[in-house]
């Protein structure tokens, strides 16, 4: 079986909210299980879960949409929005650097240059964990008594979901826990379990490559490793 060494420098997903005295909490497979339980209301035990279960980050978490969960097919679509600023110059179109003020082609002065503004969305599918889903259904139903009925799975601030973490850790008896540690209790149980580390970083959203080219899985590769990730035996 893996030790935490060997994980912590295969995934390379420690990041500097981990102290040594947290190395020790990987070695106990099934603490994800016993802080979700820890969580006390609903929506903590949603929120807690869906981290425990996927690796997202507090910031992926608060922007998703309901919509964005398939409960029947077992899985979440993750979109990532990038806006990055096209500056053509407006005689020649030449590409420029935001610091060009004469364009290096045709040597006109850029007054105005042209913005073009362009959205490109990346989807990542990955599945979840059932016992996950419940409990945002169990969350789903406890908020109906409450104002907002809006799109947002999670409608609270990225300080907020770190406060959580918190207060959900110490009722566990974990003393600075942050999101960045449950992502890597996922990545300390799936490399206990021997599964693939490359669908791992997959799974947590690196991107990957190999020989210069990149390197996808189909979401029933991922799923099928998921799925061992909880098997008891």
């Amino acid at each position: 079986m893996p030790g935490v060494h060997y994980w912590v420098r295969e995934v390379n997903v420690v990041s500097r909210a981990i102290t040594e005295e947290h190395l020790g909490w990987y070695d106990d497979l099934n603490l994800p299980e016993k802080i979700v339980e820890a969580a006390g209301n609903p929506k903590d035990t949603a929120f807690m879960s869906l981290q425990a279960a996927t690796g997202l980050r507090p910031t992926q978490a608060i922007h998703l949409m309901v919509r964005d969960i398939d409960f029947e097919k077992e899985r979440l679509s993750i979109v990532c929005l990038k806006e990055p600023s096209r500056i053509d110059c407006p005689d020649c179109g030449e590409r420029l650097a935001k610091k060009h003020r004469f364009c290096p082609v045709c040597g006109n002065q850029v007054a105005r240059p042209i913005r073009d503004r362009i959205e490109e969305q990346h989807y990542r599918i990955i599945p979840v964990y059932r016992r996950t889903l419940t409990d945002i259904e169990q969350y789903l139903n406890w908020r109906q008594r409450f104002s907002y009925q809006g799109p947002l799975l999670f409608p609270f601030s990225r300080q907020r979901a770190w406060q959580i973490t918190e207060r959900v850790g110490r009722r566990a008896g974990l003393r600075g826990l942050h999101p960045e540690t449950l992502r890597n209790l996922l990545a300390a149980r799936w490399v206990h379990k021997g599964l693939d580390v490359n669908k791992l970083r997959f799974l947590l959203g690196y991107r990957l490559s190999t020989a210069g080219s990149s390197l996808h899985f189909s979401f029933e590769e991922l799923q099928s490793e998921y799925q061992k990730l909880w098997e008891t035996r």
